[in-house]
This record gives structure tokens, C-alpha cells and sequence, in this order.
């Protein structure tokens, strides 16, 4: 089946790989589905919006782990699988300042989301659609807030910490870097291309256009730094510390006032800092 897998167009075995996906999403959420029935006949006469609040839990892994493991998750692993039966899976860096340069871009990034998203904010109200987006943000927030607020059960952050702050990561990252970035990128002999494309899938089925800028750059920047270190695992573990920090502020409510509030100063310098830290990296930033 390998070999098979091995003679298709670059572009047919992304199609095959995604069609997998997306049988495996069915499969797995008509499974979630039955054994919800089964187990909790009431939850499934309930709306989704009840559903969070009553049976939150319940919810996310019916609803989160279908759609993670089955379009991410199932297509990325085969992939390393294929990649690993050609032998041409490329052997990490494990250069101390390669990881520590990916920290600090990672870092610099997390620092100027208020800057990414008053220019994201811009560009919405210059297409006139920043009040619908902003109406639609505030609505999935609330229903978050069953989920992990404070008024959220124990269980319930927990689950949410586990899928969203862990697992969610590890499948982003093998679907994303591992599969489309590699992909794209030995197929075109260009990891920018690579980088740029994943990014931008990577943003688009993130569905959150409020903060379209932000995502999108989180995306280029694990890009460049799966490239710079040959690894999944540095990114996959700031993608996840992202996650899980971001799941522990929504239940204790206190995000850092400077992550709230945009500062020109403030973002100025980290501007010059992202600056001369890509200045650093010159060289490898052309992605050879």
C-alpha cells in the first residue's frame, strides 16, 4: 500500500491523505454519537448551547475529539509513517541557540498579540465587518466560559486543559508542520512555500477572524521554527504552553493587563526586538 501511496502525484497523495481525514472525522464522531446515546440519552433532546452547560465534558470529547483526531491527527500520523518507510525523515538540529532563538520568537509573538490584533481589528472595520466579528468572538467566549470559566466544574477545566492545552497541540502540529508544511515543501523544493501555505490552512480552520493576524503569524512562526530545528517537538510544546496558558487565564479571569490593552510603546519595542532577532537568523531565514 506504501508503494501505491508512493507512485501517486504529490498532489493526489495530499487529496488522499485529506479524504482520509475526513472519512475518519464521520466515523469517529457517528461512534461518539451512539456511545453518547448509550451512555447519556438525555444530553442527545438537548441544544448545543445546553449541552456546554450540563454536560460539558460530554460535549467536548464528542464534539473536539472527532474533529482533532480525524482530520489532524489520523492524516498526520500516516504521513510519518510513509515518511519514516522512505527513510527521509531529516535528524533534528539539537543546537541549544536554535531552540532558544525559536523561544524567543515564539515569545515576541505571544507578547504583540495587542499589537496583531489592533491591526487585524483595522483591517476589519476597513471591510466594514469588525462589529459582526467582534459580535460573534463575544458569543464563543461566553460558551467557553461553560466550558472553562470559572463557574465551569473542576472536571471540566481539567478535560478542557487536557484536550485543548495537549492534544489539540499534538495533532495541530503533525497535520500542519509535520504533513502539509513537509509536504509542500519537499514537493516544491521550497520551504517558504511550505511554511506560507501551512500557515494559512493553519489560520483559515481556525474559523477566528478577530484574530485572523495573530493566528496567522503563530502559524509562520512555528513554520520557520519546525524548519530551523528540524523537529516537531519545539513547536509542539509552545504551541501547547500557548494553549494551556491560555485555558488557565479563561478560569482564573486574570489575563496580564498588557496582553489586553494595546500599548504603542510597548509594541515599538518589541517590534525592534523581533527585528533584530530575525536579523540574528538571516541567513537561516531563507529556509535552504
Amino acid at each position: 500500500m506504501i508503494e501505491q501511496f508512493k507512485n501517486k502525484t504529490p498532489y493526489t497523495q495530499i487529496l488522499i491523505l485529506l479524504l482520509i481525514g475526513i472519512v475518519s472525522i464521520v466515523i469517529l464522531s457517528i461512534i461518539s454519537s451512539v456511545l453518547m446515546t448509550l451512555l447519556y440519552p438525555e444530553m442527545s433532546k438537548l441544544s448545543a448551547q445546553i449541552q456546554m452547560k450540563q454536560f460539558p465534558v460530554q460535549y467536548m470529547i464528542g464534539t473536539y475529539l472527532p474533529f482533532q483526531i480525524g482530520l489532524f491527527l489520523v492524516p498526520g500520523m500516516l504521513y510519518f509513517v510513509y515518511k519514516k518507510s522512505l527513510n527521509t525523515q531529516e535528524k533534528p538540529t539539537h543546537k541549544p541557540l536554535d531552540y532558544l532563538w525559536s523561544l524567543g520568537l515564539f515569545g515576541l509573538l505571544f507578547c504583540m498579540l495587542p499589537f496583531l490584533t489592533t491591526i487585524n481589528s483595522a483591517i476589519l472595520e476597513s471591510i466594514d465587518m469588525l462589529a459582526t466579528v467582534e459580535h460573534e468572538s463575544a458569543a464563543y467566549v461566553k460558551s467557553l466560559n461553560h466550558l472553562i470559566g470559572p463557574l465551569a466544574s473542576t472536571e471540566s477545566y481539567l478535560t478542557a486543559l487536557i484536550i485543548i492545552g495537549l492534544l489539540v497541540p499534538i495533532c495541530e502540529e503533525l497535520f500542519f508542520r509535520g504533513f502539509i508544511l513537509n509536504h509542500i515543501a519537499h514537493t516544491r523544493n521550497n520551504n517558504w512555500i511550505g511554511v506560507l501555505l501551512s500557515a494559512f490552512v493553519f489560520t483559515l480552520l481556525h474559523l477566528n477572524w478577530q484574530q485572523f493576524l495573530p493566528i496567522l503569524c503563530f502559524g509562520i512562526a512555528l513554520g520557520v521554527i519546525y524548519v530551523i530545528t528540524k523537529s516537531i517537538f519545539p513547536g509542539l510544546i509552545l504551541h501547547a504552553l500557548n494553549n494551556s496558558i491560555n485555558v488557565i487565564w479563561m478560569r482564573q479571569e486574570n489575563t496580564p493587563s498588557f496582553l489586553e490593552n494595546y500599548n504603542p510603546y510597548l509594541s515599538a519595542a518589541l517590534v525592534l526586538m523581533l527585528l533584530l532577532l530575525l536579523a540574528l537568523y538571516h541567513k537561516r531565514l531563507q529556509l535552504k
